[in-house]
């Protein structure tokens, strides 16, 4: 993690800590070895954005801290449930360099454990007792798994630009937007605040996940753990995809074999090397900063506070790294 996200974790150390003894506390060992493999991807965590936005946010409006802690846990717990199903959907092996779940165990175990964090994250969320963070909760859930099925749905395509905005609000901009509006709920927050919160989490989110798009073509493997252009190696066709796609017009066979998933190696690596060099990168992170500058204005109306320029912060953290 780099220094910049550092200095944002920084002042919420304590909730952090707690945080992480109750997502392994939600991790039953009874199952033997599958638990312990579970605790060992929590152990490996990842930023903890979504927590941490939730934590901030409900200092905002001054939330009680237990409940907080519980809902930011389960939140975290639903984020970890979808990346144990993801990595079984693209048979990947390692994760923050910790071994998958399906590295070790046959499909039918980590569906079966995937669902189970489902329901961790479910019991989690329904300890702080509010009605509105458990509704926000089930949407976001439905969300993500409309957002799943339409990128498995969407894979090998050349969708509209605005199709895959939809697919990257389910994967991403939905869960931000939870962990925002779940600080604010449990606070003393006003509807109208409820929603700007709301906003700024789903705007974060799209700005996030562009970021993350356009890293996957520049970033080396060693830090985003996997090669230059793994998602189109995929069959996941990202906004710089989408942009070289609009920009070139008439494309040659190679770029629509690629697409297709039915190119060599070498198509795809000087692929990959014509979509870096074409600019469409630096169009993708502009658009991404845009999204940033919106979450901002969202924030304009709450009053001043250390938790509120710790959000503004992260906008610029999340548009502006490395990986």
């Amino acid at each position: 993690m780099n220094t910049a996200f550092v200095s944002f974790t920084a002042g919420i150390e304590y909730e952090l800590s707690r945080l992480e003894e109750r997502l392994l506390a939600a991790v039953p060992l009874d199952n033997g070895t599958v638990g312990e493999r579970i605790q060992d991807i929590v152990r490996a965590g990842g930023k903890r954005l979504r927590p941490s936005l939730t934590f901030y946010t409900g200092r905002i409006f001054n939330a009680d801290l237990e409940r907080t802690i519980a809902v930011a846990a389960g939140l975290e717990m639903l984020h970890t449930a979808t990346l144990v199903h993801d990595d079984l959907v693209d048979n990947a092996r390692e994760r923050r360099g910790v071994p998958t779940l399906n590295a070790f165990f046959p499909p039918g175990l980590v569906i079966l454990s995937g669902d189970m964090l489902f329901a961790q994250a479910a019991q989690l969320v329904a300890e702080a007792d509010h009605v509105g963070v458990v509704r926000a909760f089930a949407r976001t859930l439905n969300e993500i798994c409309r957002g799943e099925l339409l990128q498995a749905q969407t894979k090998h395509v050349l969708v509209p630009i605005d199709e895959y905005y939809t697919r990257i609000y389910g994967k991403t901009g939905s869960l931000f937007r939870a962990a925002a509006e779940a600080g604010a709920m449990l606070g003393e927050a006003e509807p109208d605040e409820v929603k700007a919160m709301g906003e700024y989490g789903r705007l974060l989110g799209m700005a996030f996940q562009i970021v993350d798009d356009a890293l996957d073509f520049t970033s080396n493997a060693e830090r985003m753990g996997k090669p230059s252009g793994h998602d189109l190696r995929e069959g996941v066709i990202t906004l710089p995809v989408l942009l070289y796609s609009a920009r070139e017009g008439n494309l040659n066979g190679t770029f629509r074999r690629v697409v297709a998933g039915t190119a060599t190696e070498e198509q795809i690596s000087a692929t990959v090397a014509a979509i870096t060099a074409s600019g469409v990168i630096d169009e993708s992170l502009e658009i991404a900063r845009d999204f940033a500058r919106q979450a901002r204005q969202s924030l304009a109306a709450l009053p001043d506070s250390a938790a509120r320029q710790q959000l503004i912060q992260l906008t610029y953290m999340a548009v502006y790294r490395d990986h």
